[in-house]
């Protein structure tokens, strides 16, 4: 349980907050931590950039380490098996970078 004063958690049970000594009667636990979600961003712009280039479609929006690993993922995978890993990683850029904008994923940390 948070404390409403002071934001510190406290054990489900306890009366008063550790930190503050305010009343938790008021408390209001807190949600599930999530990741970070990006916004403003458009899902098709993210989508087009992707197909473009793989992994622009994360530069754009703001998930830059995702974005170098896909692209080098798709450079070296593509290379190395006759092209066939860089539609996977193209598709796969693709369908993220358009989930990320939309906001059903949070980019990664």
């Amino acid at each position: 349980m948070y404390c409403s004063q002071c934001g510190r958690e406290n054990a489900p049970a306890a009366a008063f907050c550790a930190g503050c000594g305010a009343t938790l009667r008021s408390a209001v636990a807190a949600p599930a931590p999530v990741g970070p979600y990006v916004r403003g961003k458009s899902p098709g712009v993210a989508l087009v950039l992707s197909l473009l280039i793989v992994g622009f479609g994360q530069f754009y929006n703001g998930d830059i380490k995702k974005g170098v690993l896909m692209f080098l993922g798709a450079l070296i995978g593509g290379l190395i098996s006759y092209s066939l890993l860089w539609w996977i990683f193209a598709i796969w850029s693709a369908v993220d970078a358009y989930r990320v904008a939309s906001r059903k994923i949070p980019l990664w940390t």
